[in-house]
């Protein structure tokens, strides 16, 4: 036999290392337990509910986002609504990080209020 058919033979599953058919069974049921229809609102909860990440700007960006759309149901939501949504944020002023306030807080304002305080470069 040679290292190909080696190889060929090692990608094949086994019987023993297929799937728990519990583990199955167990997935099926929670995707049962979905509700019949979901809000954007109630999916960016539900994902920031468990988001254990640092990325502080994730809540400004869903929060823009939910302000937008957050009322639509998935089954509403197409390539249109997003391009729609995408071209209304384009409109908004960006927002960056200007340091931390007096109580430690995060602070940031829009580039163009940053600008107009400081005076162009």
């Amino acid at each position: 036999m040679t290292a190909i058919d080696t190889k060929d033979e090692q990608a094949i599953p086994s019987a023993s290392s297929q799937v728990d058919p519990a583990g199955i069974a167990l997935r099926l049921r929670s995707l049962a337990q979905r509700p019949a229809s979901l809000t954007v609102r109630e999916l960016i909860e539900r994902y920031m509910a468990q988001y254990a990440g640092n990325d502080g700007s994730r809540s400004q960006r869903l929060a823009a986002w939910l302000d937008m759309i957050g009322d639509f149901e998935l089954s509403q939501v197409d390539a249109d609504l997003i391009h729609a949504g995408r071209s209304e944020l384009a409109t908004k002023p960006p927002i960056v990080f200007v340091g931390l306030d007096h109580q430690g807080d995060k602070s940031s304002r829009s580039r163009a209020a940053l600008v107009k305080r400081q005076g162009p470069r």
